[in-house]
């Protein structure tokens, strides 16, 4: 195949693999501006004056040695792909996660309440209701809704809310009705009043399972909120405790052990519709039922303390019976 190939020919193709070797071999060395020393003969290279011509030219401009692509050419691409792929897992996983820490506490909750510290166990549940404010309020803002964390948010408000809370009034229930001097009532029924406060966890359950299911609660709730009548109960420890002294013989009557865990049960499901305190603005105009709640609920607890957070909520209930009645305007 070489036969036809003169002696000009084959120096011309000696002389351009010789200038290639060289590109790599200064490329590799990285020089710059100067000469190094190569395996080629040099004498050769003499003697070529057309070599000598390439070796001195990619030594002279070593801008235009080729040298081989970097590394980060291959990677940064791959990781924009990537990125793009895990952020918005990402961005479902931080309310999520925000839900998961809701669930936490309210199981921290309920070993407070097992071994006695009550009021430990209702600042648990304090805790768990701003992680469940955030949740919402972060999906919200990345507009990182999923099914699964619809359903995660139900499932760790039925132990937040309703076990936890639950387990509260049990504990409240043991101390001041059963072993009270001055309940005249036979055994069996005793120990069946003492399960009335699970009716809370209960109805809790049956509230969260009916929100999931009802389109007319987007903007609004039909029943008490749990996170509320959960707030409700974490207030009695406090009252019990600090005070004043009518709230607390209030919380600690009979009648009242007996009563709410029952009215309590039937706010969850009644058909009552109670606004919600979500802000698409922060205008007086949109929002001024919401701000006027906000005010009264500073109001009360400024003047009650731990009992004004008990008020706050029969506060809620009153206002929103209000607007149903359409006596004021949400």
């Amino acid at each position: 195949m070489l036969e036809g190939i003169g002696k000009a020919d084959m120096d011309n193709l000696s002389t351009a693999l010789e200038v290639r070797y060289l590109q790599l071999e200064i490329g590799g060395r990285k020089e710059k501006g100067r000469f190094a020393p190569f395996f080629l003969s040099s004498t050769f290279a003499q003697s070529n004056p057309v070599l000598e011509h390439g070796r001195e030219a990619v030594i002279r401009h070593p801008a235009s040695v080729t040298r081989p692509p970097s590394p980060l050419t291959f990677i940064i691409p791959q990781l924009c792909v990537c990125c793009k792929q895990i952020l918005p897992a990402l961005k479902k996983l931080i309310p999520n996660s925000l839900t998961a820490l809701n669930l936490f506490f309210g199981c921290q909750s309920i070993i407070s309440s097992l071994e006695g510290n009550l009021q430990q166990a209702a600042w648990f549940i304090g805790i768990a209701a701003i992680l469940d404010f955030f949740d919402g309020f972060v999906a919200r803002l990345l507009n990182a809704y999923s099914e699964i964390g619809k359903q995660l948010d139900s499932l760790a408000d039925v132990v937040s809310f309703g076990v936890a809370p639950g387990m509260i009034f049990y504990v409240i229930s043991q101390d001041h009705l059963l072993f009270g001097n001055s309940f005249p009532m036979y055994v069996p029924l005793l120990i069946l009043f003492s399960y009335l406060p699970f009716l809370i966890p209960i109805f809790s359950a049956v509230r969260l399972a009916k929100f999931n299911i009802d389109t007319r609660q987007s903007d609004s709730f039909i029943g008490l909120p749990t996170p509320a009548n959960a707030l409700f109960i974490c207030a009695i420890p406090f009252v019990l405790e600090s005070g004043p002294d009518w709230a607390a013989l209030l919380f600690a009557s009979k009648y009242f052990l007996l009563l709410f865990p029952i009215v309590s049960s039937y706010l969850l499901v009644a058909e009552l519709p109670l606004f919600a305190l979500k802000f698409k603005n922060f205008s007086f105009t949109d929002n001024s039922l919401r701000y006027l709640f906000l005010l009264g609920c500073g109001v009360l607890i400024f003047f009650f303390h731990y009992f004004g957070v008990g008020l706050s909520i029969v506060l809620y209930v009153l206002l929103s019976l209000l607007v149903h009645l359409k006596l004021i305007k949400l």
